[in-house]
């Protein structure tokens, strides 16, 4: 008795519901629904008619401006007024339905109505004849226009509020009961012309129903939750702005991609303030703004502005002052008080960038609170509406007037709203920037907070947060990857207030909570938010810091809907295709303690953990499909061509090729690079190559390519870099150049140019001990004191200076005197080109200001090196320990340019002389093998030419030759 009385208490709640709240309009075209995320438009599939003529104003909401409408039948005709449309038909005298298609035309692209108008003979018409269901159930809304008598027949599950009754033209509201199996139920709604004696000669017409059994979530309509109104703007000016793309116009076009932007030429004092005005209408009410900042790049990002009001576009008051921190963030300012407004005027006293600094907008949005909002709280217990009052029983769930939270509540109820990844905790962190202008890097990651949501462009997804404590500054963005024109990175941003926020996403892809601070000292005080992502996909994330989610790799991709999958570990932070991490990565884990390390031994190469100043956020590294790898502010990205390698774990660890570990060490490489102190002009991809070897040769044991590559002349990369630099005596900066006739210097050899970096750490780290493989705290080191060094010391001006200025650090910091060695490598050769790298710039170094800089060494009064450094290798660099020596072996044998040399010990290079005395080749006298070298000249050996077997410690003994 208790289950029948449950069920028909249900009934009648739900059929009360469908009096009030499921009553379709009389107008099939429905209406526009507008809000701070985006409006939507929202257009009839059919317009149906009876036969006499008549005529239609349909809603068509917020279409582009100048749209346009053809029909391609001359019995129908339909005019664009504004945001209707106006459709007028003919009688029609035949005896069949006739057919118009309406095409709408817009900037947007073109849209479709069908006009359906009945003939003489007796047929059914009805507007929409495919429903999908939630399992909470619903209303089912729809016109019938007929020209007979007609009954509609329900399934059992499906109630009417009343008895039908006959008309010509209906509208029919009707509502499906909860299901609560798990399992989906399909069943049809039928209209039969009535009154006719054979019962087999009626005509008909169905309705399909489906209803979602209750196994999974699937969120209800949020088409009856409440949208702010937009005011919109329709004029401004700008006191200053750049022409041909940087008006004010661009700041309220409804293109996130156009911005404002101040003049370009910034240098004059009087530059800022600069005033920015947006004018309404007409007077009208206002409760908060909306600052989109731009979505690429920092300048122009507002400091700090004064805000002021005027009711009459005139006379202006002031409301408040605010410091927008130059964030990339979307910012709502919330007034405390209901304006009555026509302009608004933003007086900009300060913003990001070079120089003096900008002023740009890519969007200011003003609103009006709804006053149409549902009062979830008669419901939920918690303002994330994630658990239920007490007193809330299946009726007064089934008596809710609105779809969507009748829907949560529902599953709710029934135990089946699985809240992982939909519910979930957010970390507040410091912004990238923050640290990286202090360590002189680019930033790291502002995605390490993924929420494991994937969403669709055009749907509404509902976020619920909890009390933010007064931070502003929070919002959500929505990363595409498949953005075309670029790599994707980047996205869509949406602020974020406390309580339930409506956005309207304006692109598909993965949602990442952006909760970031420039204040450090802030921080600690910033607490966890609370979000409850109540619509969307979910797609899931891997994070191998989560207990929760350990052990459930294959699960978790399994479940994965998304193209794209989160991966983080403690350090990295990887997002690339599903498919790729489940056809390349065997185990979640092994991967991320992958990347993990080597994030976390640069960090340690470079002196953050010495030296306390590691960065407070992950590497982000990510698939894209426009180049091969790259890296820049807060990302570094992978052709998806190369996830077959660097997603797999044994393959990256490979202790016989670093051809996987390569690529990924050197782009995270740059974002550790320290400019200038060791990227000045022409070392953008050399010194980056420093962590590439660490992590290549001393963390996954794999060979070196500076050792072991054999180049197309047969040498490996120390006997280039030796012969061309050393024995050429060619300045550093153009080690393998070439120049072109317009004097620019082209081809440079970032390996050949890598040695004598790779060499100091061979040196004083694996021979000295000096380094974080060796030491006993695995944090000191040559390599971190010099990074520091140049983190606490500005740099000179010019490339060449630069240079030079490595030399003096290196040498003060080793507390050697280097000068030898940095001459022997080009460092102080005087020169004057032009590099291309990354743009024609000069490099200039003087002998006077060379020889400035050798003096300041001399100045330190530091015992001097005298070893052979300068060919210290990684086979080699044993002997530079106790530097024994030379025990002579067998006679050179040459053939042509082919020189072989056997049996010879304790020798790090073979010097090759002219018959001048002149140094003209050297070459690594460890490769292919110690003991047996085999190396090839540049040109074939010729009568009086020499060889010398060099030391460790400098001594050289002659070679016989053949």
């Amino acid at each position: 008795m208790k289950t029948i009385r449950l069920f028909s208490l249900l009934c009648a709640a739900i059929l009360s519901l469908a009096c009030v709240s499921c009553k379709a309009d009389d107008d099939p075209g429905r209406g526009k629904k507008r809000g701070e995320n985006g409006s939507q438009t929202t257009l009839p599939e059919n317009i149906d008619f009876k036969s006499e003529s008549s005529s239609k104003i349909i809603q068509v909401g917020d279409l582009p401006q100048g749209w346009r409408v053809e029909s391609n039948q001359s019995w129908c005709s339909a005019k664009p007024r504004g945001k209707t449309l106006h459709v007028e038909v003919q009688t029609n005298e035949e005896t069949e339905i006739r057919q118009a298609k309406l095409t709408i035309s817009s900037s947007a692209g073109e849209k479709y109505i069908t006009v359906r108008q009945l003939g003489v003979a007796p047929a059914i018409l009805i507007d929409k004849q495919i429903f999908t269901l939630p399992a909470s159930g619903g209303g089912i809304d729809f016109v019938i226009t007929t020209n007979t008598q007609v009954e509609v027949k329900l399934p059992e599950w499906v109630k009417a509020p009343s008895e039908l009754k006959a008309m010509h033209k209906e509208s029919h509201a009707y509502v499906a009961l909860p299901h609560t199996g798990e399992s989906n139920r399909v069943a049809k709604i039928e209209v039969v012309q009535k009154g006719v004696a054979d019962a087999s000669k009626a005509i008909r017409a169905f309705i399909s129903l489906t209803q979602l059994g209750a196994k999974d979530y699937v969120a209800g309509s949020t088409d009856n939750l409440a949208d702010d109104e937009q005011i919109k703007v329709v004029s401004g000016q700008a006191s200053s702005f750049q022409p041909s793309g940087g008006e004010i116009e661009r700041s309220f076009d409804g293109d996130m991609g156009t911005l404002y932007h101040s003049n370009w030429t910034n240098t004059g004092k009087d530059y800022f303030p600069i005033t920015l005005t947006y004018h309404f209408a007409e007077v009208s009410e206002v409760d908060y703004l909306v600052y989109y900042p731009r979505t690429s790049g920092q300048n122009g990002n507002f400091k700090q502005v004064d805000i002021e009001v005027s009711k009459d576009g005139v006379n202006f008051e002031k409301l408040v002052s605010k410091d927008f921190g130059g964030s990339s963030q979307p910012t709502r300012v919330i007034f405390d008080r209901r304006l009555q407004a026509k302009s608004f005027r933003f007086i900009v006293r300060s913003g990001a960038g070079d120089g003096q600094g900008f002023a740009s907008c890519a969007e200011m949005m003003f609103f009006k609170r709804s006053s149409k909002s549902f009062d979830y709280k008669t419901l939920f217990a918690d303002d994330l509406c994630t658990t239920l009052r007490p007193d809330v029983t299946d009726a007064k769930i089934a008596q809710c007037t609105d779809p969507f939270f009748r829907n949560l509540a529902f599953f709710i109820k029934q135990g089946k709203y699985n809240q992982e990844f939909r519910v979930a905790e957010f970390k507040p962190y410091l912004h990238p920037n923050v640290v990286a202008a202090r360590n002189k890097t680019n930033p790291y990651s502002l995605l390490d907070n993924p929420t494991g949501i994937s969403v669709k462009q055009g749907e509404d997804l509902i976020v619920f947060v909890e009390d933010t404590r007064g931070f502003e500054g929070l919002s959500l963005r929505v990363q595409n990857l498949d953005k075309p024109g670029g790599d994707g990175f980047g996205g869509e941003y949406y602020p974020l207030y406390k309580g339930m926020n409506k956005l309207k996403m304006r692109a598909p892809g993965l949602a990442y909570v952006m909760y970031h601070t420039m204040d450090e000292a802030k921080l600690p005080s910033l607490q966890p938010i609370r979000m409850h992502f109540a619509t969307g996909t979910v797609n899931g994330y891997y994070d191998s810091q989560n207990p929760k989610l350990s052990g459930r790799w294959k699960e978790l991709l399994n479940k994965a809907s998304d193209k794209y999958f989160d991966v983080l570990g403690k350090y990295a932070h990887l997002t690339f295709e599903t498919a790729n991490f489940r056809n390349y990565t065997p185990e979640g884990r092994d991967i991320t303690n992958t990347y993990d390390s080597i994030v976390r031994n640069e960090w340690v190469l470079h002196g953050y953990y010495k030296y306390n100043c590691k960065p407070r956020n992950r590497m982000y590294l990510h698939v894209m499909y426009h180049a091969y790898m790259y890296a820049t502010w807060y990302h570094t990205a992978y052709v998806v061509s190369t996830a077959e390698a660097i997603l797999d774990p044994a393959k990256m660890r490979n202790p016989k090729s670093q051809g996987a570990a390569w690529g990924p060490s050197h782009e995270i490489g740059h974002m550790n690079q320290i400019r200038p102190g060791a990227l000045w002009h022409g070392m953008t991809e050399c010194t980056v190559n420093i962590p590439s070897e660490y992590i290549t040769t001393y963390v996954f044991k794999q060979p070196s390519r500076l050792q072991e590559e054999r180049m197309g002349d047969g040498n490996n990369r120390y006997s280039l870099a030796f012969s061309h630099i050393i024995a050429g005596e060619t300045p550093f900066c153009s080690a393998g150049s070439t120049n072109s006739k317009d004097g620019v210097m082209q081809g440079v050899d970032v390996f050949k140019q890598l040695v004598p970096f790779w060499q100091l750490e061979l040196y004083f780290g694996r021979v000295l001990g000096h380094s974080p493989r060796l030491n006993a705290d695995a944090v000191s080191g040559f390599y971190p004191d010099l990074y520091e060094y140049f983190r606490r010391h500005d740099s000179p001006g010019t490339p060449g200076l630069q240079q030079a200025e490595f030399a003096y650090a290196v040498s003060k910091v080793a507390g050697r005197d280097l000068t030898r060695y940095f001459e022997r490598w080009g460092f102080f050769r005087a020169v004057n080109t032009i590099i291309d790298d990354y743009g024609k710039k000069p490099f200039v170094l003087t002998e006077v200001e060379a020889n400035a800089v050798k003096n300041r060494i001399a100045s330190l009064h530091l015992p001097k090196e005298d070893i052979a450094l300068e060919y210290i290798t990684d086979n080699n660099a044993y002997l530079y320990k106790d530097k024994p020596s030379i025990i002579e072996g067998s006679k050179a044998s040459i053939n042509s340019q082919s020189i072989k040399i056997s049996g010879w010990k304790n020798v790090v290079a073979f010097e090759v002389y002219n018959a001048q005395g002149k140094l003209i080749f050297v070459a690594d006298a460890t490769y292919p093998k110690e003991g047996e070298a085999h190396f090839f000249l540049g040109s074939s050996w010729v009568k009086g030419n020499s060889i010398k077997a060099v030391s460790a410690g400098n001594a050289r003994v002659a070679v016989p030759t053949e």
